[in-house]
């Protein structure tokens, strides 16, 4: 709540399976795409490419994979050929400084978030997930990586989420490339109260 939108630009939006489908955001955060596909298709919006950042009001030069950067996500949209199509707001959460951690191959990794992050919202402590030994590859089967979680606005979301599903914690999981994990990754969070009805969820709800 209360978070001011920053409009990004150089956010390279492109099209999965058609690397010569791209656009790029202008100075207000704007961006069409033409010839775009027609019916339902995916993209990557990649925000690494924003050099400035805004940490705490102030503009400060990104830096990928040590923080801070903006990330990228994957989303679907679906066009009507001969119709322009409004896919409306897209938040890309601020990945902080000192989120990523290189991963083990031997030993299960723990993932917190920075002590920048818990000396601001010190409800966020316990939040963790671990990474299993030699779990993260990228496309090409090259093992390891960093791995980092990063806080994002529960309205800000780069999806919205279903209507009643009122999260008062939400996470991006963040690499420095990778983007596979080949066997589960156990997450922890905090019992945060409702934000809606404030209350606390029993034990086994």
């Amino acid at each position: 709540g209360g978070t001011v939108n920053t409009p990004l630009q150089g956010v390279r939006i492109s099209v999965d399976g058609a690397p010569t489908l791209y656009t790029t955001t202008d100075q207000d955060g704007n961006f069409t795409m033409d010839p775009a596909p027609a019916g339902p298709f995916f993209v990557q919006i990649n925000g690494h490419d924003v050099t400035t950042a805004m940490v705490d009001g102030v503009a400060t030069p990104t830096n990928f994979p040590g923080g801070p950067y903006y990330p990228f996500v994957g989303k679907k949209w679906t066009t009507t050929p001969g119709q322009e199509t409004n896919v409306g707001d897209i938040y890309l959460p601020l990945v902080p400084v000192g989120a990523l951690q290189e991963t083990s191959q031997t030993d299960a990794t723990v993932i917190t978030f920075p002590p920048s992050v818990l000396n601001a919202y010190p409800d966020l402590e316990g939040v963790q997930i671990t990474v299993p030994p030699d779990t993260v590859y990228s496309n090409n089967n090259q093992r390891g990586g960093m791995v980092g979680i990063a806080p994002v606005s529960p309205d800000r979301l780069p999806t919205p989420l279903p209507p009643g599903l009122n999260l008062p914690l939400v996470i991006t999981v963040q690499t420095s490339g990778p983007n596979n994990f080949d066997k589960p990754v156990p997450a922890c969070f905090p019992n945060l109260p409702d934000p809606v009805t404030h209350e606390l969820l029993p034990p086994g709800a």
